[in-house]
């Protein structure tokens, strides 16, 4: 079952989603118990727009992940940002909430509630998520953007400078290592 679950695993990577779909099924066959390859299974069905299907595998992956001892966060936020792309807020930031009851500590579970309550206009929430977000990840440029923007949508101009700096810094400094540099 390992084996095709990898096999399905460097198929999606490699963009195969249909071949990847037969891995992932054939490993669920030898271990229904799987919970990555349903999880997986739910990003190929998402892949290639089927979107019921890619809601029933991460279903599924939610409930073998209850009997885990460490429970995983990805399922429910995979079907969240899923969700999140339909534009089923509601759903979404559930499952958002979901997974950090999974783990608390997971920075991208907040940066993407964050995004959520921002898209429902719970700016206030939405600031307390994408500030745990940088917290927890402060090379995060992505929340720091974000808060970045409502600073500025709620007129507080020096907390909106102060963001779009570090998120400036970061990607600076992302490119840097990205070109090999490293120096400044």
């Amino acid at each position: 079952a390992l084996y095709r679950y990898w096999t399905g695993r460097l198929d999606y990577n490699d963009q195969h989603y249909a071949t990847a779909v037969k891995s992932l099924a054939r490993a669920i066959e030898l271990d229904p118990r799987l919970m990555k390859a349903h999880d997986s299974l739910g990003l190929c069905y998402e892949a290639l727009g089927r979107f019921d299907d890619a809601v029933r595998s991460w279903e599924e992956a939610i409930r073998l992940n209850e009997g885990q001892k460490t429970k995983s966060p990805w399922p429910p936020l995979n079907l969240g940002l899923m969700l999140t792309r339909l534009d089923r807020l509601d759903e979404a930031e559930a499952r958002f909430r979901e997974s950090l009851r999974c783990d608390p500590r997971f920075p991208q579970a907040h940066y993407q509630l964050g995004i959520t309550l921002e898209k429902k206009r719970s700016a206030g929430e939405a600031v307390s998520e994408l500030e745990e977000a940088v917290r927890l990840d402060p090379a995060s440029a992505e929340a720091q953007y974000a808060l970045a923007r409502l600073f500025r949508r709620g007129d507080d101009e020096e907390k909106a400078n102060g963001a779009l700096r570090r998120f400036e810094q970061i990607k600076a400094e992302k490119d840097r290592k990205k070109s090999g540099s490293g120096k400044e």
